[in-house]
């Protein structure tokens, strides 16, 4: 990851409008935000996010 980026991370009010203008931000996606938000340091690998949503393989994590 850039380390310029990481310092300068986007406002809250930057997230709340960009995840507004999405059309059809299905409940599974906003669940998947949810966990990887919680997750230490915001990181999260797909096999864990897997497990956190009840998926048998990180696969059908998309």
């Amino acid at each position: 990851m850039n380390a310029v980026a990481s310092l300068n991370p986007p406002e809250f009010q930057q997230y709340v409008a960009a995840f507004q203008a999405i059309d059809n931000l299905k409940d599974t996606h906003v669940q998947i935000l949810q966990i990887h938000y919680h997750a230490h340091e915001k990181t999260i690998t797909a096999k864990i996010l897997a497990q956190a949503m009840g998926y048998s393989h990180h696969t059908t994590a998309k």
